[in-house]
């Protein structure tokens, strides 16, 4: 799977809006692109995966034609995919643990979760990958003292990021109006 052609939302989309799974869905039936992978939102940047595209200026063409739907049900599931992209990036963002910033990918997660499972048997301290902007990856030793802390921050982490969502959402469904719903702001 490659990163085929990038779009941006505000320049290459029809009223600036996009509506992910439909379009991923247009995109998928139209045949423009080879073993389509889906798509990715990052800020105002779409991206599309697959293996080829088959026709680019048809494909060009179908993007920038999205439009998407105006109802204020439609604008609310919307505005909660827009939330749940946000709650990814702050996950994605990882946590700082000591001066050093860890991963929280499922992957990471779950060799987390695999380290605490089998922490009885295992030989401290452990070996960890980190990064940070001055060093790529680089080894961290954690203690068996720290382990249990170590989980709990990373999950603190998830938990504000979730619940925050979870709140901001709870508000889109609650709007009654286009002016209520375009007072809630994600400033996460």
């Amino acid at each position: 799977m490659s990163l085929l052609k990038t779009y941006s939302i505000s320049v290459d989309v029809d009223g600036g809006k996009l509506r992910v799974p439909l379009l991923s869905e247009q995109i998928e039936t139209s045949g423009f692109v080879t073993e389509f992978g889906g798509i990715s939102v990052y800020g105002d940047c779409v991206e599309v995966l697959g293996t080829a595209l088959a026709d680019e200026t048809a494909l060009d063409a179908l993007v920038s034609a999205h439009v998407a739907p105006t109802t204020l049900a439609d604008n609310k599931v919307l505005r909660c995919e827009g939330i749940d992209r946000r709650t990814q990036e702050l996950i994605g963002e990882g946590f700082e643990f000591d001066s050093h910033w860890f991963s929280l990918s499922n992957e990471a997660q779950t060799n987390w979760l695999g380290i605490k499972t089998l922490e009885g048997i295992l030989t401290w301290p452990m070996g960890i990958t980190g990064w940070s902007e001055e060093e790529n990856d680089h080894t961290y030793y954690l203690s068996q003292a720290n382990l249990t802390y170590f989980i709990a921050t990373g999950m603190a982490v998830i938990k504000a990021a979730v619940d925050s969502g979870r709140a901001l959402k709870m508000s889109v469904v609650a709007a009654t109006t286009q002016e209520g719903l375009d007072a809630v702001v994600d400033s996460r």
